[in-house]
């Protein structure tokens, strides 16, 4: 006879239902919806519960896994108040510095397993303290595992690996775990134990369903029920990862990479990695865990945000079509900061190299590899170089998108298997609930996978790509400048410091440039050396390159093609302002003190109304007498002569373009004409290529 059980897997951004045949790990029937709110979840859940049970026999046990370190506080009826607090609100950046300082980071670390983040619910409950004292008065604190049991079963409780996730729950030494949340932590919140889930033992049932919703959709009264834990930890086991020195990566909306150890490593190194020190779900081993916050939800944003009008189908046939060597470009894909290795909570989105969009794309999915590669390769040193025989891949992205797993297991330093169920979480949520509740005779069965192409063993070109990858995420992100004049560097420098202070500069500079262009014009001499530099300031680290000389932008064309980053003429986005300013029919004004500028840029104007299809009416103008005052170091008549010649071209143009950086004091004159200059918005183009959601790296 046929034997089954339930899996329930709560994720961020899906909830799925599996119904298991115990015997193999195979799903006979699956649903899922987007995750929703906490007061609509049960009724959700019933739902999928009765599309699920439609496929097979009636479950003998239910097993609930969820994401971690989200929850929503309850009133004293078991009422949800509120939407989820989820681990990704960064609302309590704060108040875990705060409880860092208080008790000592490495303090906390080391007893709890956890650092000290925005993200871990012990700083959420300081935050609602602080900002929603109500909410936790009277009541108690539910994550969303403990909800959907609370649901099925009247009982508030949770387990290990979800407790774990908190930083209120002291981790214990293997095979000898603690049944409660602690209580000096939860006093530093002003919490109390009764305001907080119970923690099972390993192993120990939740209780058994009640009668209610649940039973009216198929489940049977008094079916054992049990929390199988952190979405993350019930996938490794499922995927049949439960031996010291075996490794899963589970992909999902965020990516985990776990090791399971034999011994616990000493506690400093990991939490100066970024990583956590966990248990297993039979809670006795030890394991490493490493978490990306950004995996399938880079991969959405960068569909939304990067290529909106690429049809994702198409794009990613494409990318697969590339296969997996690696490409001119590579992107790091932290949408809101790295949390191992090297962490770095102002890591953003940044491409490095140039390319189409499919090119980019490759490079977004070749990023994501190379990261989670990184985090594997930091936690088997950690683990005192151990060497794993394969590496289980599991989640839905990996069943999705065969480009990604091409990369992944091109880059992974052992082979590859991936899970082939295509929910493994809320399957191994079925099957550890069977085997908690005694439906099967003996240990639960790993759920098949398929091994995936081995990694090559002599690879010098994608280790060329993780080197230069890694370089790459640990460097400060810089802006190149290449000048032709000394005056620019503090300009730029001033600039820069106030738009996006966590951005490096390297500048150089080339008078000789410019005194060219004066005398002969942009000639294969010029385009020979503004290359030369560009690459200079390439090897320099910079990653982007802006070219402040509007007289020099036309040689900029040409020499963009000697180096692998994006280079922007400073010109570009103030002519493209310039043209939406002045609208269809515009008079546009370009001031230059010197006539090898005031041509390019007129140029520029007119080529940027082309490309939106308007008509605007150009006049370029040189400004008698400021170069000669400038290269006499008479700045003050310099810009008195530019801010005079502003006025006049203000009273018969929309706009005024002032042509070089050098005029950016004339802008202050005293008009009601838009007077536009490049430095402010050169930078800001300049900026935008290093930028996430529009915000400053």
């Amino acid at each position: 006879m046929q034997r089954t059980a339930l899996g329930i897997d709560v994720g961020t951004t899906n909830v799925k239902v599996a119904l298991v045949d115990v015997a193999d790990g195979h799903v006979l029937g699956l649903a899922a919806a987007p995750t929703p709110s906490p007061a609509d979840l049960p009724a959700v859940l019933a739902g999928l519960v009765t599309r699920a049970l439609g496929h097979g026999p009636a479950p003998e046990a239910v097993g609930i896994a969820s994401m971690a370190e989200t929850g929503v506080p309850l009133d004293p009826d078991g009422e949800p108040r509120g939407n989820w607090l989820r681990w990704d609100g960064h609302r309590a950046g704060a108040e875990a510095a705060a409880l860092a300082d208080r008790l000592g980071r490495a303090d906390l670390f080391a007893a709890t397993g956890v650092r000290a983040s925005a993200k871990v619910p012990l700083a959420t409950w300081a935050w609602l303290a602080t900002h929603r004292p109500d909410d936790l008065r009277g009541g108690r604190w539910a994550g969303v595992a403990d909800l959907v049991g609370l649901a099925l079963t009247g009982r508030l409780a949770t387990d290990h690996t979800l407790a774990g996730r908190t930083m209120a729950y002291r981790l214990g030494s293997p095979g000898e775990l603690p049944t409660a949340f602690d209580a000096d932590l939860l006093a530093e919140v002003g919490l109390r134990p009764e305001q907080v889930p119970d923690v099972l033992a390993p192993g120990e049932l939740l209780g058994g369903v009640r009668p209610g919703p649940f039973t009216d959709a198929g489940l049977r009264a008094g079916t054992s029920v049990t929390i199988a834990g952190h979405d993350h930890a019930v996938g490794t086991w499922a995927a049949g990862v439960r031996a010291a020195g075996q490794v899963a990566d589970s992909v999902g909306t965020a990516e985990a990479v776990c090791t399971l150890l034999a011994d616990d490593p000493s506690p400093g190194p990991v939490a100066d990695a970024g990583m956590s020190l966990v248990r297993t779900v039979g809670g006795r081993l030890p394991a490493l865990l490493a978490g990306s916050s950004s995996a399938g939800a880079t991969i959405a944003w960068w569909l939304r945000a990067q290529v909106p009008d690429e049809d994702p189908a198409r794009l990613m046939a494409d990318v697969l079509a590339l296969g997996d060597d690696p490409g001119p470009v590579v992107v790091l894909p932290y949408l809101a900061g790295r949390q191992t290795p090297h962490p770095d909570p102002d890591a953003r989105v940044r491409v490095v190299g140039v390319g189409s969009a499919t090119a980019r794309t490759h490079g977004l999915l070749l990023g994501l590899a190379l990261q989670a590669r990184w985090m594997l390769d930091t936690q088997l040193a950690l683990a005192g170089g151990l060497t794993p025989e394969d590496v289980a891949v599991l989640g839905g992205p990996m069943a999705v998108n065969p480009a990604w797993l091409g990369l992944k297991a091109r880059v992974s330093p052992a082979p590859v298997r991936r899970v082939d169920a295509a929910e493994p979480v809320a399957a191994g949520a079925a099957l550890l609930a069977a085997e908690r509740a005694g439906v099967l005779d003996g240990p639960a069965p790993v759920l098949p996978s398929t091994p995936a192409t081995p990694p090559r063993r002599d690879d010098p070109a994608m280790a060329a790509a993780y080197t230069r990858f890694v370089a790459a995420a640990r460097a400060r992100p810089a802006v190149g400048f290449l000048h032709t004049g000394a005056m620019h560097p503090p300009t730029f420098d001033a600039l820069l410091a106030d738009l996006a202070p966590h951005v490096g500069a390297a500048h150089v500079v080339d008078t000789g440039l410019l005194r060219t262009v004066r005398r002969d014009g942009v000639t294969d001499e010029v385009r020979a050396a503004v290359a030369e530099h560009l690459r200079e300031l390439e090897r320099a680290g910079a990653s982007v390159v802006l070219v402040t000389c509007s007289s020099i932008g036309e040689a900029v064309e040409v020499a963009a093609a000697a180096v692998r980053i994006p280079v922007l003429r400073v010109d570009r986005p103030m002519a493209a302002e310039a043209v939406a300013l002045a609208g269809d029919g515009g008079r546009v004004v370009v001031l230059a003190t010197l006539g090898s500028t005031v041509g390019p840029t007129s140029r520029l104007v007119g080529a940027a109304a082309r490309d939106t299809g308007v008509e605007v009416q150009v006049e370029a103008v040189v400004v008698p007498g400021a170069a000669e005052a400038r290269d006499a170091g008479d700045d003050d008549t310099a810009d008195r002569l530019v801010a005079e010649a502003v006025v006049g071209a203000a009273a018969r143009a929309d706009v005024v373009v002032l042509a070089q950086a050098t005029m950016a004091a004339a802008a202050r004159a005293a008009v009601a004409t838009p007077v536009l200059t490049s430095p402010a918005t050169g930078l800001a183009a300049a900026l935008a290529t290093l930028t996430t959601h529009g915000l400053p790296l």
